[in-house]
């Protein structure tokens, strides 16, 4: 249990990586109680399928149709159920969200180790590929997994043609990129990928923003991932200190939080917001 702020500095040197083909994921959640961390479409009444429709139905300046990722990382910034999970790569952020809130139950900062090598970008066909998925229906994404469960390797055309769902999937890929041909690979879409997309917005800047994006078998992908990360626990008698030695630092409300409409929407929501990496 972390006691102070050097307590936790202490921990983070050590699980700082060896090798310099890896790199440290860390998020912050102020709330210990959550046992797990799990991405918007696995909570209470996640349903990514239809707050995508309507999100780009009421706002289609900001949501282009064709910009799934983008899309994708803008729905999560404004709180939708998204498959994608906030971390960070600044260990102070993922320790300001577990302290932030919450002064009464103790804090958890969870780090994973990453090869650098298998970390996606957004030009990556692995991200477009799964960030498509949120434009299909519940029963459309079902039926995508079965196919991929019983396709787990390469997926050839004679496959997707022998099925409707699959066609579409392709022709939602190729909305965006006309040129796609990469060969599309069943387990990619039942798996998950840490994901470092453009910082084409404030918070993603400010907060050293990251993700990890989930396929279709999520709560395999959700249970996975919560086995491979470290725990740090923060003593909720010790979060006021450690906000104050933070705010030292520059790490606080007015940097971590830019823009009026966030800093609006944090006060507004003060009691119920939980951490957003």
């Amino acid at each position: 249990m972390i006691n102070s702020f050097g307590d936790y500095w202490n921990e983070i040197k050590g699980l700082l990586p060896n090798r310099s083909d890896e790199m440290l994921f860390l998020r912050g959640q102020s709330n210990g109680n959550w046992k797990q961390m799990l991405p918007g479409i696995m909570r209470k009444d996640g349903d990514e399928f239809t707050e995508y429709r309507n999100i780009q139905v009421d706002y289609p300046e900001e949501f282009k149709k064709h910009e799934h990722l983008s899309n994708l990382v803008k729905m999560q910034h404004y709180g939708c159920s998204t498959r994608l999970l906030d971390f960070t790569l600044n260990p102070l952020v993922a320790l300001f969200f577990a302290c932030e809130q919450d002064e009464d139950v103790d804090g958890k900062v969870f780090i994973i180790k990453v090869k650098k090598k298998e970390i996606l970008f957004q030009n990556s066909d692995k991200a477009l590929m799964l960030s498509c998925l949120p434009a299909f229906s519940k029963e459309e994404k079902e039926q995508i997994r079965v196919f991929c469960e019983n396709h787990r390797g390469k997926i050839t055309d004679s496959d997707i043609k022998s099925s409707h769902v699959m066609q579409k999937f392709l022709h939602e890929i190729r909305g965006e990129y006309p040129a796609f041909e990469t060969a599309i690979i069943g387990e990619h879409l039942l798996s998950y990928f840490f994901l470092r997309s453009h910082k084409d917005n404030e918070r993603i800047k400010v907060q050293d923003g990251a993700f990890a994006i989930f396929g279709l078998n999520e709560r395999e992908a959700v249970n996975e991932i919560n086995r491979k990360a470290k725990i740090i626990s923060i003593a909720s008698s010790a979060k006021r200190a450690i906000i104050k030695d933070l705010d030292i630092l520059r790490v606080n409300e007015s940097t971590i939080y830019p823009g009026l409409e966030r800093r609006a929407m944090l006060n507004r929501n003060k009691k119920t917001v939980r951490s957003l990496a």
